[in-house]
């Protein structure tokens, strides 16, 4: 019995049930010694959300609550929105943006008045008609709030109606568990977790002195709780070679014994502005000097003691690659293994199931570079960068992917480099008939609840930047490359001519060397970021589409620069 118990609650903790009727039994407990009411009032509102009670109940506590002070609450939140409106044009240059984004996302606008103040919002030049508008709008809804009557507060109704819902729950938890073990290890473990609440530190200190382990990020390691524990024989890094040298050193300078740095200095690096790193080297006049220290700015401190540890005559070893990846299809894995880890990554699982769609442009294939010409439209500029010839493509594609009947049981990755590219595929895929995404306020979207998870929730679809997709997997990656012009680096007048342009707008000389970094910069952009390209290639387990204007990785700068791009194009263009 004692066994079985055990077991039994260990399945519970596992699936995270919740003994409502306990909880309710406190919220009553509470209500009885006259302390944090409206804690009661907001868990019974979150119960009512959540599960199905009977209506009777839900209607009863709707009618005494919902409509008297939770309605006040939410009245006081609106006026408090709208009372933060700008009244002036200086009052607009200093919190304007923010508070029309309040007003917008909190109080109910008709389209036309919310319409009005987005405009505004983004308007690069707002006049004193712009001004008079949104206090108009101020005026209407603040006068509408202050003349709704308040609603009544009488919470005599709260202790029979808890008593009522907790009675419906004894009721129903001992009738849905699987077998009496399942129902008293609920019991058992509602008593435990009752023991435990408000003995924080004694909970502490006990882990503390029994754990062999401890668990932190970078920053709370240097906390006054993992300090109390003192110095440990192994401290772990993991994700290291993300995590940049100062937060690094925060925790190994807790280790007694060894350090062990665990990461992959090929995929996504510490997180570097470029422009706060070309400042910091400008004022270094010596060519050679100011591109040794700008490299050094972008290397992690993992990298740079894993190569030195790589160093001949350093012995023992004391760096170790794991060299058989298990995620990517083989000719996938081999293509990266080749660009990015020097022929040293193998592939252990050589037996994958095929992603069996049967469309023309994948059917049969592993990995396609999908040309999408510059003469359909080139790259555009606004915030980011964003091409729409390549968001067509990939709504495209994955129409393909979600009617065909292979490709329903498919999870799908859309990847990019470009926020802005990122968010128009978002916006269209909710237009046109398609509801991959849906409408999630103040210009944002979100993949909708039909294409987000699975049933056993595995992620079905997602569309973002290169950085939101390390440490995922999906069957079929879309890789959108963006990048789409006629710059070139190489060509002499080119660089002369940046020369001068650099010369003119920052008063600064620069190489030809440096003109040339300039342009390819210019032309490629984040593309010339290896460790992201190598995140992009290396999330596909069976499908990669790669998208892009084929015409930008064919030359030798595309070959010296953008290695990756080049070799998948070389292989797997779509010729």
């Amino acid at each position: 019995m004692k066994a079985t118990l055990a077991q039994k609650r260990e399945e519970l903790i596992t699936a995270n049930n919740r003994r409502i009727s306990v909880e309710l039994t406190e919220m009553l407990s509470l209500l009885k010694e006259g302390k944090s009411i409206n804690r009661v009032k907001s868990y019974v509102d979150d119960i009512i959300r959540t599960y199905d009670i009977p209506e009777e109940l839900s209607k009863e506590w709707k009618q005494n609550v919902s409509d008297g002070v939770i309605e006040d609450r939410n009245n006081e939140k609106l006026q408090e929105a709208l009372k933060g409106l700008p009244k002036d044009l200086d009052e607009f240059n200093s919190i304007g943006k923010s508070a029309l984004a309040r007003v917008i996302q909190k109080v109910e606008l008709t389209k036309e008045e919310k319409d009005l103040l987005r405009k505004i919002a983004i308007s690069k030049y707002v006049s004193e008609a712009d001004i008079e508008d949104i206090i108009n709008i101020r005026d209407k809804y603040l006068n509408e709030l202050k003349t709704k009557p308040k609603g009544v507060h009488d919470d005599s109704f709260m202790e029979p109606w808890l008593n009522k819902a907790i009675e419906f729950f004894v009721e129903k938890e001992e009738t849905s568990y699987e077998d009496s073990d399942t129902f008293y290890a609920a019991i058992i473990d509602s008593i435990i977790q009752k023991d435990l609440k408000g003995n924080d530190e004694h909970i502490l200190s006990s882990l503390k002195a029994y754990s062999s382990s401890i668990a932190a990020t970078n920053q709370v390691a240097g906390g006054k709780a993992v300090s109390d524990v003192g110095n440990v024989h192994n401290v772990i890094l993991e994700e290291a070679a993300r995590s940049n040298p100062l937060d690094l050193l925060i925790p190994m300078t807790k280790a007694e014994d060894r350090i062990i740095m665990v990461g992959d200095h090929q995929q996504l690096p510490h997180m570097l502005e470029p422009h706060i790193a070309d400042e910091a080297v400008s004022g270094i006049k010596d060519i050679e000097l100011r591109a040794q220290l700008r490299k050094g700015y972008e290397d992690s401190l993992f990298k740079r003691i894993f190569d030195n540890l790589q160093k001949e005559g350093v012995v023992p070893q004391r760096q170790i690659m794991l060299r058989t990846q298990f995620r990517m299809h083989p000719v996938i894995g081999d293509f990266v293994s080749q660009v990015h880890y020097q022929g040293k990554l193998e592939s252990g699982n050589t037996s994958i199931t095929p992603h069996g769609l049967s469309f023309d442009l994948v059917k049969d294939k592993v990995a396609i570079f999908d040309d999408i010409p510059g003469c359909k439209g080139q790259e555009e500029q606004e915030r980011s960068k964003f091409r729409l010839p390549e968001c067509a493509r990939v709504l495209e594609i994955l129409d393909w992917i979600f009617n065909d009947p292979n490709g329903k049981n498919l999870s799908v990755g859309v990847i990019t480099f470009y926020a802005k590219q990122r968010d128009t595929i978002l916006e269209m895929a909710s237009q046109d008939g398609r509801t991959y995404t849906e409408d999630a306020g103040e210009g944002k979207y979100r993949i909708s609840e039909d294409y987000n998870n699975f049933d056993d929730g595995k992620e079905r679809l997602r569309i973002g930047s290169v950085d939101s997709f390390q440490g995922k997997e999906f069957d079929v990656v879309i890789l959108s490359t963006v990048r789409s012009n006629d710059i070139k680096p190489s060509d002499p007048d080119s660089i002369q001519n940046e020369i001068q342009r650099v010369k003119e707008r920052k008063k600064l000389e620069i190489s030809e060397e440096e003109a040339k970094e300039n342009l390819l910069r210019q032309k490629y952009g984040f593309l010339m970021l290896e460790n992201r390209l190598n995140v992009a290639f290396s999330r596909a387990k069976k499908l990669l589409i790669t998208i892009g204007d084929g015409a930008m990785y064919q030359d030798e700068d595309a070959q010296t620069y953008v290695e990756g791009l080049y070799e998948f194009y070389k292989r797997f263009a779509n010729k």
